[in-house]
């Protein structure tokens, strides 16, 4: 008899990127605190500024990779940085 594989809850953001639960924090990603987010229909003009293990970031957009850390998508109220292939979504003020 075999036994269902439990797989790790993922949410599905609307362009269909995956998302760690919230739950999840993936290992080997810095303390992250999104400090602003400057939010725009055009993707271009996107930008948020981070406090990356408790140093200040300049502004940052969509594309920019910092220290390992690519900044895969900038929302409203959260930010999606990525290293490799592991995502984690950072809200705005946490």
């Amino acid at each position: 008899m075999t036994t269902p594989v439990e797989q790790e809850q993922t949410q599905v953001d609307p362009i269909g990127a995956e998302v760690g639960s919230a739950s999840s924090d993936p290992v080997g990603f810095p303390e992250i605190r999104v400090e602003s987010v400057t939010w725009h229909p055009d993707r271009s003009r996107r930008r948020t500024t981070l406090s990356i293990d408790g140093v200040r970031s300049q502004d940052l957009r969509e594309g920019d990779l910092m220290d390992g850390l690519f900044i895969d998508r900038i929302e409203p109220g959260s930010v999606d940085v990525r290293i490799g292939t592991d995502l984690k979504r950072v809200s705005l003020g946490s």
